[in-house]
């Protein structure tokens, strides 16, 4: 499923780094299913550390009707102007942590 999101995760360096050190296809593929998993585990994690507990809703139903429209920006950067380099920051810290501790 495409979201909103997914430019900031960066998943096709993953997938060249896991490339370079591992030659089995389907292994590299198992684990670019748990990395894609974990980042948007901490894209929505750090979406629902900026909204207010009363946005939480309101977010989700939007989120649930239209997982990969644009307009879902508008409405976050209400909240956190940053919010952008917020997700791709801390997706890229976690894709690090996650890559050093299969180590890749």
């Amino acid at each position: 499923m495409s979201v909103f999101y997914d430019y900031l995760l960066d998943l096709p360096a993953a997938e060249s780094t896991l490339a370079e050190y591992l030659s089995d296809a389907d292994e590299r593929g198992r684990i670019l299913q748990l990395l894609d998993a974990s980042l948007h585990h901490v894209a929505l994690d750090t979406i629902f550390r900026v909204l207010p507990a009363d946005a939480h809703e309101v977010f989700l139903v939007q989120f649930h009707a239209k997982p990969n429209d644009e307009h879902h920006w508008v409405f976050l950067r209400r909240f956190a102007p940053n919010i952008e380099d917020l997700i791709r920051d801390n997706a890229m810290t976690s894709q690090k942590q996650f890559l050093d501790a299969i180590h890749v």
